[in-house]
């Protein structure tokens, strides 16, 4: 089974990624890591600073991955980062993957009035199994 995690490099997306591993070890799969940087403009600008950020951002997050994947066991280059709208990314990263399975560590929405997360977007716009882990 491929799976993809997705991580913002938190406590939360840790504990998903530590289960996301669980999971591809039962089945005897294959784990992937992405990661999205929220583009602060159009993400093709022709603009060489907005670019010239973006790419930092990328390269800093790469790094954040490559300790991650130590972390998990994984092979380096087990990961991939991109620029955009991050929970519309994320599904099309794991869709580019071939993912049977995407995990992402969830909050939970406090009341009714909650504004949804990326990992609750991410679920209404996947067109693959999704797994919120809490």
């Amino acid at each position: 089974m491929k799976i993809v995690v997705a991580t913002d490099f938190s406590d939360l997306a840790a504990r998903a990624a530590d289960e996301a591993l669980r999971l591809a070890r039962a089945t005897q799969g294959q784990l992937e890591l992405v990661h999205v940087v929220e583009a602060v403009d159009d993400v093709d600008s022709d603009d060489p600073e907005i670019r010239a950020f973006h790419e930092e951002l990328k390269q800093k997050s790469q790094q954040k991955l490559s300790a991650e994947e130590n972390r998990l066991g994984l092979a380096q280059g087990s990961s991939r980062v991109a620029v955009g709208i991050r929970h519309l990314a994320i599904v099309e990263l794991a869709n580019e993957a071939g993912a049977e399975l995407l995990v992402l560590g969830s909050r939970p929405l406090v009341d009714a009035s909650s504004r949804p997360g990326v990992s609750h977007k991410v679920a209404l716009c996947a067109t693959l199994p999704t797994m919120l882990v809490p």
